[in-house]
């Protein structure tokens, strides 16, 4: 385990690093291109293929598609996204392409600053921090290089420039061959949900293995925000798979009013949200309760006896048939939803020795995966406090 106190507490003697600015290590090439398919172009890149925190630039769309860019950039420069700098979008391109003006592309004067240095040198917390602090606008903020050319850092000479690199591309190579694994780990289970519910034979139906209620109407009056009663799950608090309990948001009730107590969560529910909403929540998701949390409506409960059919209707609702049963059975209007009776025909395979076996294999490759994500979080970040020390 990464002792997060002893590295904030690391420091580095900069004593004879040289002080400059960023605009004189680095420059932004005003390059552009009059017919990208004459000169071989073949990636388009706009902000939104440039992932918040990532260093590497891992899509980009195809030349082939209508483009009104022309801003050229080079493999090994650094794109950083210069309208709203706050989403920390900053990664190096291993390709040649064309990109969005709301990008601002970044190249290491290489007498003076190692290019493979700049992707660590922008992706630091007082870069971001200056970038914001500078930008202008009202709903969509920029920042220009000229602003960004007076951020000062301070530079060791080439040698150490060369060992510094060393170290943090090794951690980064290090996390990024973690996150290769995740996504190995993540094929193999969704091939294993694929096993179980394309070639499952017998079937049976939630009704018959499952007591699935729904919350009662919500009426505000009878809740308080003063953290007095029973809390209430609502589908705000449901994303991602997990419970978002805020002060802004929470809801309590004191139990005056008589309500049932079917509507109370008991821990291993599975919890499904039946609506969507502009703010993102993702309707159909899956959550397991927490004890003694009331339900509200449209949220469906799933409660059984048996924890294999627990664990198998979990399983499909992370698989891609419960997603074309979402597409397929979406009532559209202002706010997308599912019916608690469209849920009811979903059908199970019917538990065997083989479903469960590879209910098993699903439960070690979630224990693996969730491991996996805690060491990935750990590395990321012991790799953002070294950069954030030495810049």
């Amino acid at each position: 385990m990464l002792d997060m106190e002893a590295i904030k507490n690391f420091s580095i003697d900069k004593s004879g690093w040289k002080n400059v600015k960023f605009g004189d290590v680095v420059f932004e090439p005003k390059e552009s291109v009059k017919d990208p398919v004459v000169e071989g172009i073949e990636h388009v890149v706009g902000l939104e293929h440039i992932d918040s925190g990532d260093m590497h630039l891992r899509r980009s769309a195809s030349i082939e598609e209508s483009t009104t860019f022309t801003k050229k950039f080079s493999n090994g420069d650094v794109l950083f996204g210069r309208r709203r700098a706050y989403l920390k979008k900053a990664a190096k391109a291993d390709f040649e392409g064309i990109c969005s003006g709301d990008i601002t592309v970044m190249r290491a004067k290489v007498a003076l600053l190692l290019p493979e240095l700049l992707p660590f040198v922008v992706n630091n917390d007082k870069f971001f921090e200056y970038a914001i602090t500078h930008s202008a606008g009202g709903l969509s903020p920029r920042v220009k290089f000229k602003d960004l050319a007076n951020y000062n850092l301070h530079l060791p000479n080439e040698a150490l420039q060369k060992s510094i690199c060393l170290l943090l591309t090794s951690l980064k190579n290090s996390n990024q061959k973690q996150l290769e694994l995740l996504a190995n780990l993540k094929t193999l289970r969704n091939c294993t949900l694929k096993e179980i519910f394309n070639n499952s034979g017998d079937e049976q139906s939630l009704a018959d293995i499952f007591q699935i209620v729904t919350g009662f109407p919500y009426k505000s009056k009878l809740f308080n925000e003063d953290g007095k009663g029973k809390k209430l799950m609502r589908g705000i608090n449901i994303k991602e798979g997990k419970f978002h309990w805020s002060k802004k948001i929470d809801r309590y009730y004191d139990g005056t009013d008589g309500l049932d107590d079917k509507y109370v969560t008991r821990a291993g529910d599975i919890l499904v949200p039946m609506d969507g909403s502009k703010l993102g929540l993702n309707y159909g998701e899956v959550s397991v309760a927490e004890e003694g949390t009331l339900l509200v409506q449209r949220i469906a409960s799933f409660r059984s006896k048996n924890k294999l059919s627990t664990q198998l209707f979990k399983a499909y609702l992370s698989s891609f048939n419960f997603i074309k049963f979402i597409e397929k059975n979406n009532t559209t209007s202002a706010i997308p939803h599912i019916s608690l009776s469209q849920l009811k025909t979903i059908k199970l395979p019917c538990i065997s020795s083989e479903v469960a076996k590879q209910l098993n294999i699903i439960l070690e490759i979630d224990n693996s995966i969730e491991n996996l994500n805690l060491n990935i979080q750990a590395n990321n970040r012991f790799l953002n406090n070294i950069i954030n020390k030495v810049f």
